[in-house]
């Protein structure tokens, strides 16, 4: 597989995508269906797909090369395989921490509570007492 990978690598710095679509598009078809293949262990079909690739894809790059190809760097094919290259991102600063909410102390219990609200405004109801039955 590793070797196939390669020669699909080389095809490609060799602009075969372009140069030789259709021997570069079955290579790729077919290194998918190698991958494919591996992962549900079958090897014996991966290892012959694998195989398949890798001969379209050094057909690929025979028949770029021999129709003027140039040998480009892979990185300028995939800008986002090789993230040192260019000028170096631009990050924000982290953002600060904020200050944990700050919960009030209930003081008393409940019936202290509707005791002073009673004191202070006598019209206030009374507290609804909760059954616990239905």
């Amino acid at each position: 597989m590793s070797d196939t990978a390669a020669a699909i690598k080389a095809a490609r710095e060799v602009q075969a995508e372009i140069l030789a679509p259709e021997l570069y598009r079955q290579a790729n078809e077919f290194f998918f269906k190698a991958k494919n293949e591996y992962k549900f262990k079958n090897f014996r079909e991966a290892k012959e797909y694998a195989e398949k690739s890798r001969r379209f894809a050094e057909q690929a790059e025979f028949e770029a090369i021999r129709n003027g190809a140039d040998r480009v760097e892979d990185t300028a094919l995939t800008p986002l395989a090789n993230e040192t290259t260019g000028p170096p991102p631009t990050t924000a600063p982290p953002a600060p921490k904020p200050e944990p909410y700050e919960y009030p102390n209930p003081t008393g219990t409940p019936y202290e509570t509707y005791e002073k609200q009673q004191q202070a405004s006598p019209t206030a109801p009374a507290p609804t007492p909760i059954s616990s039955t239905p």
